[in-house]
């Protein structure tokens, strides 16, 4: 089986895909790849956690914590 985490060009949808996985790597992958991503994984996990139902939503809202926790670094050069 092929890890989507693998791949540097996966989506954060990919990534939150994984997150149901049987495979407890995968799974733990995919966190690592979704926070790492930061705010360009942020939309899509919000999309998700809307839904009341969802089995990620505890997770989803982790994620989210953690991301919005992590220090936004600037790519300009410093002057």
């Amino acid at each position: 089986q092929r890890l989507h985490t693998e791949s540097g060009s996966a989506s954060p949808e990919t990534f939150i895909s994984d997150l149901l996985s049987d495979d407890w790597e995968i799974r733990l992958r995919a966190r690592y790849r979704l926070v790492s991503l930061g705010q360009q994984a942020v939309a899509p996990l919000r999309k998700v956690a809307e839904y009341d139902r969802t089995p990620l939503r505890k997770t989803i809202l982790w994620l989210l914590e953690n991301i919005e926790r992590r220090p936004v670094v600037s790519s300009q050069p410093h002057s």
